[in-house]
């Protein structure tokens, strides 16, 4: 399964979950529902890829930079243990997911794959 495949799967799942569409989430808007289902879906992307750069994840979400990637992944990290909508959120994605088949890819396997280093 290629990175883009997971990524494409990831993103379905929390558009599934959150009625926000991917178009939704790759683009500029920061309203408060868009915003978090972006985070969310940044969140999946690097837990299910670690070793995918957060420059190459920025760019997924609309050329955003690494330190806006941060910000998702530990706004995601920390809220998901203390607020209930993000608690939420947060297990219906991943039971969604839980259905995929998705590879924990290591650093390795990602350069491999998407043919240079990250």
């Amino acid at each position: 399964m290629s990175i883009e495949t997971v990524v494409i799967k990831i993103k379905k799942a929390v558009s599934e979950v959150t009625d926000v569409t991917i178009a939704e989430m790759e683009g500029k808007s920061r309203k408060r529902d868009i915003v978090e289902a972006r985070h969310v879906s940044m969140y999946f992307i690097k837990l299910k890829l670690p070793g995918l750069a957060l420059v190459k994840l920025g760019k997924m979400f609309g050329g955003r930079d690494h330190s806006s990637v941060i910000h998702a992944i530990e706004s995601v990290f920390n809220l998901k243990e203390v607020d209930w909508r993000m608690k939420e959120v947060y297990k219906h994605v991943e039971a969604k997911l839980a259905t995929v088949y998705l590879p924990k890819y290591t650093k390795q396997h990602c350069q491999e794959l998407i043919g240079f280093e990250l």
